[in-house]
């Protein structure tokens, strides 16, 4: 049970992403070399690393245990790319995960520079960016968009506004305490985006080879597509102490490595640490409600693995509520999805619960869950997705976008639009409106609508029996 009396706690930043922000702001070049641009991410994943991802007993995954996998043999790999002069590398990791996740029922060239320029946060096109920024841009609609429609150019600072050609559903950790689960989300999602500490005295140019062992901070991001459980460890400068290795998609053009590939030691220090995929699907719905567009920038929780985080919308038009998504902390996140309408003062006064589901989550990241019991909203219906949450392992349950000066300073929030609480949801004296609670903070929650249309039976729109 909880203390009525538990506030929250709002975790620091990584060390990594506060070294590098306090070397950008005493005028240090973060940056040295214009090949990369991997920045650290606010929010460490280093508790993933304890955990195991546990997958479903029915689920075949029987490549995953192969002694050798790569993609490119099952079609699933999008071409080789350059980045020229510009710290992009992280859009081009980023964009082969979703184009492959794709594949290779259809082949797609998403548009790196559009993620680039239109990623919104305090950086500049080409002055780096990571992994939850990627997620941002997909999450928030903002693309992907394709390839044609705004080509890539180094030196291009801006880019159209174009609508998404496809919507990232999913976007899941796959960095865990063994390395299997990341060979289960090549075979399972395709290419997966890693992030690596890279410098030309450990790369083995004569073989395609890399190994660090050291603890500098990341600086490159890079596109997983295979492995070689037997690639022999003699093939580094430096020998790890088993063979095996990952092999990798670079954003350097073909003239770089294998034709644009080289393998990286499984025994990396960098490369297992933060993997992600995002999963690309057809569009399925119309509208999105979130006050998100910079994602996780912090967490927070009341000292325990378990937490209730809510966001309240508005709905702009008639329309029929379908699914919802969040961001889960961890491995194995039980959670409790509840659709009010109607709500007034907080998250469920005055509210009519009309949709519920409980699951557990594979991976940590934003998931998308889609509802069993659709709901129906009018135009200007108040309406709220309330879900308890736990995350076993860690106690920082809830997700939260925030201003960060020089990285997120353009997130804002106003009053009634999230809340969290450490009670069971029956108490509507217990709710925290966070933006109260933190200046222009807000809650990860999305909900996707579609609009609403005449039914095939012919029942026209203000014959339907509306949630309100």
């Amino acid at each position: 049970c909880f203390e009525t009396d538990r506030i929250p706690v709002i975790k620091e930043s990584s060390n990594e992403f506060k070294v590098f922000m306090e070397k950008k702001e005493s005028g240090y070049q973060v940056l040295k070399d214009p090949r990369f641009g991997l920045i650290p991410s606010p929010v460490s994943n280093a508790h993933l690393l304890k955990q195991m991802i546990i997958k479903p007993v029915d689920v075949n995954l029987k490549n995953a245990t192969d002694p050798a996998y790569d993609l490119r043999d099952y079609g699933r790999v999008t071409s080789v790319k350059n980045q020229g002069d510009c710290g992009s590398c992280w859009t081009f990791a980023a964009m082969a995960s979703a184009e492959s996740s794709l594949m290779p029922s259809e082949t797609n060239d998403f548009s790196e520079n559009n993620m680039k320029n239109r990623h919104g946060f305090d950086w500049g096109p080409c002055d780096g960016g990571n992994y939850d920024m990627a997620a941002a841009y997909f999450m928030s609609w903002k693309g992907p968009v394709n390839e044609v429609n705004d080509p890539y150019g180094e030196y291009d600072d801006t880019s159209p506004v174009l609508s998404p050609v496809k919507h990232v559903k999913n976007y899941l950790s796959v960095s865990s305490a063994s390395i299997l689960s990341i060979k289960e989300a090549l075979v399972e999602h395709g290419v997966v985006f890693a992030d690596m500490y890279y410098d030309d005295a450990y790369f083995n140019s004569a073989v395609s080879a890399y190994y660090y062992s050291g603890s500098s901070g990341i600086n490159h991001g890079i596109a997983i597509v295979g492995w070689d459980d037997s690639y022999s460890k003699t093939n580094f400068n430096t020998p790890p102490s088993n063979n095996g290795a990952w092999i990798v998609k670079n954003s350097w053009g073909t003239d770089w490595g294998n034709s644009g590939y080289f393998y990286i030691s499984y025994e990396d220090s960098k490369i297992n640490n933060d993997c992600y995929v995002y999963q690309a699907t057809d569009i399925e719905y119309d509208n999105l409600y979130s006050y998100d567009p910079f994602g996780r920038i912090s967490v927070s929780g009341y000292g325990a693995d378990t937490a209730w985080i809510a966001n309240v919308f508005t709905a702009s038009s008639d329309e029929i509520l379908k699914a919802v998504s969040f961001y889960a902390n961890s491995h194995g996140a039980e959670y409790t999805v509840r659709i009010y309408t109607g709500v007034t003062s907080t998250p469920i006064t005055g509210g009519t619960l009309r949709s519920e589901k409980s699951g557990t989550l594979e991976r940590a990241g934003y998931n998308s869950i889609v509802l069993d019991d659709e709901v129906n909203l009018m135009v200007g219906t108040k309406f709220s997705v309330v879900i308890k949450v736990r995350t076993p392992g860690t106690n920082d349950v809830i997700p939260l976008e925030m201003p960060y000066d020089g990285y997120s300073s353009g997130a804002t929030a106003n009053i009634g639009e999230s809340y969290i609480t450490y009670d069971d949801g029956g108490n509507p004296g217990a709710w925290t409106d966070v933006a109260g609670w933190i200046t222009n903070t807000n809650i990860n929650i999305k909900a996707y609508t579609i609009d609403q249309v005449e039914a095939e039976s012919g029942l026209v729109i203000n014959e339907i029996d509306y949630d309100q």
